[in-house]
């Protein structure tokens, strides 16, 4: 299926037509998981951002993942200099 990391619009695919990305999940279909991993800063998929520093670094190239909850968007970071991960995690 094809699916927006940003919006979470998914869209079944047959096989033929080709991948992207990959991920495979060992969880159940109902459990609702976000999964990091060191590749995010080498996914094509993600977006990315040049304005955050990493707290690491300092670098400002970082790839960028967001979860929508109910109070607002979670964000998660991968710098792709040093592989950092972070995240912008909070009440909203």
């Amino acid at each position: 299926m094809y699916r927006c990391t940003v919006t979470g619009y998914e869209e079944d695919v047959k096989p033929e037509e080709g991948c992207v990305h990959r991920e495979v999940f060992k969880h159940r279909a109902d459990e609702r998981t976000l999964v990091l991993s060191g590749d995010m800063a080498a996914d094509p998929t993600l977006q990315r951002t040049y304005d955050t520093p990493c707290p690491q670094c300092g670098k400002r190239d970082a790839a960028v993942k967001g979860e929508t909850t109910l109070k607002g968007m979670d964000l998660y970071f991968q710098c792709v200099q040093c592989r950092h991960e972070w995240s912008d995690v909070g009440d909203h």
